[in-house]
């Protein structure tokens, strides 16, 4: 396993414990509030919200910067979204 994987394995188990606190502490809405702001923070890091001629102008000026930080948001939603969905 490599090293990046094993960031994005250790962020879902932080948010996994971290969401079944809150389940179990009956914060449901805190889980929808951290879920879900999540999600929107990685959609709007990504650049996914913005139309194509920004999004092409993006990539003409790219400053080098890790693109895999963003998908830290994304697998960091992901138990708390599940949990949410299915608790």
């Amino acid at each position: 396993m490599g090293i990046e994987m094993k960031y994005y394995v250790s962020i879902f188990a932080l948010a996994t414990i971290i969401g079944l606190l809150f389940k179990s502490l009956h914060m449901n809405q805190w889980m929808t509030y951290v879920g879900s702001g999540a999600l929107i923070l990685g959609l709007i890091l990504s650049g996914t919200l913005v139309s194509g001629d920004r999004m092409r102008a993006n990539a003409q000026s790219d400053t080098g910067a890790k693109e895999a930080y963003v998908w830290y948001l994304f697998v960091f939603a992901i138990p708390f979204l599940l949990l949410m969905l299915f608790g």
